[in-house]
């Protein structure tokens, strides 16, 4: 388990009575690292002065128990971090019963321009939309990728509706995930015509781009399969392209065969640019010149969490526009084979800030300890290579030329 990072914090809790805030709550809460105990001092609306003490139950799980100076057991409060900036606080009597709930958002400053595929919440989103939008926008996100673009709609809503909805919680639609199987011969005309209702229904909606993936790559057996495959994604890039739109062709662990391989490593050894996005570092397993472009080798990543990054080199374009720390919410990969004498990190994270042991079957994971990269560049073969864990990170990147 990943230590506690114990810390002191001021709080000021605000409620809105006849369209003022009123101050109700003023705290200071503090760890001590010596017994790892939750220490808090404050004063309430009444002008009741109390102490409190708790300790954690888990990582993201805390109880305190509030008592006033004469001594008197008033509340439990507890607390449970859904992120390091999304906390479910609780209020109980001294009977148990509960008094009082509310959650806390922590509006995060939006100018890293930075997006999130709704795939990551698509629970939420088909749950309650426009409040996942809200709560994403108060993270600190500035756009937004869809993954559910079905019969012309988004998540059940027309273009213009949900356009407005994104627009109403304070964010941007710049794109969308969409998929429509490789058609046969006799459906290639059908296929065309959605697609092309795709890119009005999309244009109408505000996007600057389109993607997919390959997930249909393995039935590809032949060369012939193979040319009318790329036909079919030319095509619609094609189609994008004559209305304003890019479109994005996901890799994934299928990509790059014997044949293709070489091609890359004569392109490499011209002196050609590689970026390597997110799963780049598990694309290819087991092939050493690939494993020594990207510059590491995925093994496993901890649950979904929150994390502090620390900049390596503010002076590297692809992080200029970053503060030096800052937190943010990803899949924090592990690697294997990683020699950072032969590359230069630009981009950590900090394991002290996240549980990098929390894996999803209950296995303890481990950690790389203080040199956790997870963005970096090297020469390799005569060519020029950019890598990066984060498969957020790399959109603000892109949008920071």
């Amino acid at each position: 388990m990943a230590p506690y990072k114990c810390q002191s914090l001021f709080v000021e809790v605000q409620q809105l009575v006849n369209d003022q805030y009123k101050t109700v709550l003023v705290e200071m809460i503090a760890c001590d690292s010596l017994t790892n105990t939750i220490f808090a001092s404050g004063q309430n609306g009444e002008g009741v002065v109390f102490v409190g003490k708790g300790n954690f139950l888990s990582p993201q799980d805390w109880v305190m128990e509030d008592a006033d100076l004469l001594g008197n057991k008033t509340m439990d409060v507890r607390f449970h971090f859904n992120s390091l900036t999304d906390v479910l606080v609780e209020g109980f009597d001294t009977s148990g019963n509960r008094l009082w709930g509310t959650r806390y958002i922590k509006r995060n400053p939006k100018d890293k321009n930075l997006g999130v595929q709704l795939v990551s919440v698509h629970d939420n989103m088909l749950e309650n939309p426009y409040e996942t939008l809200k709560q994403l926008n108060r993270l600190g996100f500035s756009y937004i990728e869809t993954f559910v673009y079905a019969d012309g709609t988004f998540y059940g809503m027309s273009p213009a509706v949900f356009k407005n909805m994104v627009a109403l919680a304070g964010l941007r639609f710049e794109g969308s995930m969409t998929f429509y199987d490789l058609p046969t011969d006799e459906k290639w005309d059908e296929a065309i015509l959605w697609w092309k209702k795709c890119i009005r229904d999309h244009k109408e909606a505000g996007v600057s781009y389109l993607s997919t993936s390959n997930h249909e790559l393995k039935t590809v057996k032949s060369k012939h399969e193979l040319q009318r495959y790329c036909d079919y994604y030319n095509a619609i890039g094609k189609l994008c392209a004559e209305n304003g739109l890019q479109f994005v062709y996901h890799n994934h662990a299928d990509a790059l065969n014997v044949a293709q391989i070489d091609s890359l490593k004569k392109f490499i050894r011209k002196g050609g640019g590689f970026v390597g996005i997110h799963a780049a570092s598990a694309a290819k397993k087991r092939n050493a010149w690939y494993d020594g472009l990207i510059g590491g080798v995925f093994t496993n990543h901890p649950k979904l969490q929150s994390a502090v990054l620390q900049v390596e080199d503010a002076s590297f374009p692809a992080v200029m526009h970053l503060p030096p720390k800052w937190l943010w919410s990803d899949e924090w990969y592990n690697f294997d084979k990683f020699d950072d004498q032969k590359v230069h990190v630009v981009l950590k994270v900090d394991e002290k800030t996240y549980d990098y042991s929390a894996g999803y079957d209950r296995i303890p994971l481990k950690g790389m300890g203080e040199n956790h990269p997870i963005a970096w560049c090297h020469h390799y073969d005569g060519g020029r290579i950019f890598s990066t864990d984060s498969r957020k990170i790399y959109a603000c990147t892109v949008k920071s030329k």
